[in-house]
């Protein structure tokens, strides 16, 4: 049974975006544990049908979840736009012929937006294939900037390079800092990566995470780091 539920959900899902235009769909969310799970439509397509190296393996890491009991949780769009599952699935039984899925979650009218968390683990896969999950704040509207932060190695081995980029909002209306062990340091903007940029004296990648600080600063509306 279980089995066969996981089958239909992925037919619903990956049959709505085949048969329609999705443009403005960006992603799938699922709920597992009391935990958001975020997937990228695009990047979970090409792993579905095998063209992502070394094999299927964010298909795999999406139909694992569902197959442990993950359920939908809603459908989002390139706008930050959350849409509650149940809603999708109603208004899909009541239309089945001529639903436009991505239309529905577009359409600022569509009833029951999404209860969202403040964050979702975004799921992805690194250059070798691997599956990775980056905590993400999720934009509710009021301005701020959802942003994924990424800690690479710096200088020396007692330094950290960070880097944050901005999935919404105008790079140039905020500023980026990182506050670890009472230092603050200002991340620079660098246009040709796209990230907000600098150095910070740690190691302690948890610590660097939680002392990120997007401050927009058109109207002062802060969002800070999450560990």
């Amino acid at each position: 049974m279980k089995f066969l539920k996981t089958v239909a959900m992925l037919t619903l899902a990956f049959g709505m975006t085949i048969s329609t235009s999705y443009a403005a769909l960006a992603g799938y969310e699922l709920q597992q544990g009391g935990q958001v799970y975020k997937y990228d439509i695009a990047t979970l397509t090409q792993s579905f049908i095998g063209l992502e190296p070394p094999g299927a393996a964010l298909y795999q890491d999406f139909q694992g979840k569902l197959s442990q009991g993950a359920t939908f949780h809603s459908f989002s769009d390139d706008t930050g736009r959350y849409v509650d599952y149940a809603a999708i699935t109603g208004a899909f039984m009541n239309n089945p012929e001529g639903f436009d899925v991505a239309g529905f979650v577009d359409n600022p009218s569509s009833p029951a937006p999404a209860n969202m968390p403040s964050t979702v683990i975004s799921v992805g896969v690194d250059a070798q294939g691997n599956v990775t999950n980056t905590q993400t704040p999720v934009d509710n509207g009021q301005g701020q900037a959802d942003y994924v932060v990424t800690v690479k190695s710096g200088l020396t081995a007692f330094d950290r390079m960070v880097e944050v980029k901005l999935n919404s909002g105008d790079p140039s209306s905020y500023q980026v800092t990182v506050t670890v062990s009472g230092q603050t340091v200002q991340l620079q903007y660098v246009s040709a990566a796209g990230v907000f940029r600098g150095m910070v004296t740690s190691t302690d990648e948890a610590a660097i995470k939680a002392g990120v600080k997007v401050e927009n600063i058109s109207n002062q509306f802060v969002v800070v780091g999450i560990d």
